[in-house]
């Protein structure tokens, strides 16, 4: 079932810090979303938070309409992936998994013992004796197996090797297009964002920032790239562009668009070349925080 979780006017401190600020956004059910933030945003304190494992200062997370702090019926459709786990000494797989199956009345060990199978994982080795990446996936299997209507990933590409990266995009692709999960996730690692999801929000002093469509976000703005016959000139000065950067003969710079006007601009200044090069996400996301790393260019 395709499950929307609503989030309205959420604010958390502690203490006298604010870290989420009357923070609004919507998750459209069985859409995959993406959270993007610099360190110390709050993404692990929204996540904990729409978790239903933080209680909210004031505010509401709603799932399919009704709240979900102390409310386990709600938390049993949301799983949880973090790479904060911690497992006791001697605990095996199998018993990770014959705890979430007393916790979750939906966990499927068909499911489970099928998606151990397939990744070549043994569910009677100590879930520490697997390596970092290892125990990344299998927090995942036992999330998907919950067979959550909401699932909420902070950082799951840590750790893992290519190969695993590999195992864990696939499947997650397949859980959206199979059961039509909600999903959220959050990483530092926005390659993978941008292949995987459909949405982003953009997580900045406590507030959504930005948010919507990757696609429709990427539209707003362009990297122009100008060759010169010469050393670039500096356009810095120019109305409309931003983020200039000059590499020798090479001109780069963020813009709405490249218009006639800016080309015959270029030109005029010598440009012997010029094209209009879609923004990546990490693009995006340099653009919107340039001014704390702009000093290091």
């Amino acid at each position: 079932m395709k499950m929307t979780l609503e989030v309205t006017k959420l604010t958390k401190a502690y203490g006298k810090n604010v870290v989420l600020d009357r923070l609004s956004l919507t998750l459209e059910g069985g859409h995959i979303h993406a959270l993007v933030g610099e360190n110390g945003a709050g993404k692990t304190t929204l996540l904990n938070t729409l978790a239903g494992i933080y209680r909210p200062d004031s505010g509401r997370v709603l799932l399919d309409g009704k709240p979900i702090f102390d409310n386990a019926q709600a938390k049993a459709r949301i799983g949880f992936v973090t790479a904060g786990n911690t497992y006791p000494v001697g605990t095996s797989v199998a018993e990770l998994a014959k705890q979430h199956a007393c916790i979750y009345p939906k966990f499927d060990m068909n499911k489970w013992e099928t998606l151990m199978e397939r990744a070549k994982l043994t569910p009677d080795k100590s879930i520490r004796s697997y390596s970092r990446g290892e125990q990344m996936l299998i927090s995942i299997l036992l999330n998907l197996s919950i067979c959550p209507d909401v699932l909420l990933l902070d950082e799951p590409f840590a750790g893992l090797d290519p190969v695993l990266r590999k195992i864990v995009f696939s499947l997650l692709v397949e859980e959206s297009a199979e059961h039509g999960t909600t999903m959220l996730i959050s990483s530092h690692d926005l390659s993978e964002l941008e292949r995987l999801c459909e949405t982003v929000f953009f997580l900045k002093n406590g507030k959504i920032e930005r948010g919507g469509s990757i696609d429709e976000l990427k539209a707003e703005y362009k990297r122009i790239q100008a060759i010169f016959a010469g050393d670039a000139p500096d356009i810095s000065e120019w109305r409309g562009v931003k983020a200039v950067e000059r590499a020798g003969r090479v001109l780069r710079f963020v813009a709405n668009e490249l218009t006639d006007e800016l080309r015959e601009k270029l030109e005029a200044a010598g440009a012997i070349a010029v094209e209009e090069i879609d923004l990546s996400l990490e693009e995006m996301f340099l653009h919107m925080n340039q001014s704390r790393w702009e000093g290091f260019r």
